[in-house]
């Protein structure tokens, strides 16, 4: 009887530690890609992989990757290239960056958001720090104080440019976590090796 007795509390025993382990590892699993799936569900637009630059005929809906400017029924679409994020650098959450671009006829308003390189799923603008949509008189950047995302590699994608639908996109470039358990002055400094700055 006594040798029963053993058998069935070293079963429970193993039973037992085996759903305490299945409870922790879920655990574990939803808190490292909480933040991941919340980049996930808040986006909005997905962007196709193109090459850099690329222009779209909006009559169309072709995707050109040719240098030449396109003209539609709402005007001339320009041709952006973008000077920073530079292709494969790295930025880092928290920081702020001067995202800058070349064109080549004056932009007035475009849209812009952050693409998962990955994924490609668009971010939001609450998670990403992009803002979605600018429009002034002449545009040739932007401020970007860099959200909470993911890290990985990313692009910044147009969607809309002078009021007419395009695809565009930055070359890709890496988003990094701010290491854990850096003072203000470390943070200052990743950020300007970076050519951000931190406020």
């Amino acid at each position: 009887m006594g040798y029963w007795k053993r058998i069935l509390i070293v079963t429970c025993c193993l039973v037992g530690g085996a759903g305490c382990f299945y409870y922790w590892s879920l655990g574990q699993f939803n808190q490292a890609f909480s933040q991941l799936d919340v980049a996930y569900n808040s986006s909005a637009l997905v962007i196709a992989p193109d090459m850099t630059p690329v222009t779209t005929d909006v009559a169309t809906s072709t995707a050109s990757t040719t240098d030449a400017t396109n003209i539609s029924s709402t005007g001339i679409i320009s041709d952006i290239l973008f000077t920073f994020p530079v292709r494969g650098k790295t930025v880092y959450s928290g920081c702020t960056y001067d995202v800058a671009w070349t064109a080549s006829s004056t932009v007035n308003s475009i849209d812009l958001s952050l693409v998962d390189a990955g994924t490609q799923k668009s971010l939001g603008p609450v998670t990403s720090g992009i803002t979605a949509h600018i429009a002034d008189k002449r545009i040739t950047g932007m401020q970007w104080k860099v959200g909470a995302v993911w890290p990985g590699n990313y692009y910044i994608g147009i969607s809309q440019l002078n009021g007419a639908d395009v695809k565009m996109r930055s070359p890709k470039f890496i988003v990094e976590a701010m290491p854990d358990g850096v003072d203000m002055a470390q943070r200052a400094d990743y950020c300007s090796q970076t050519g951000g700055k931190f406020q």
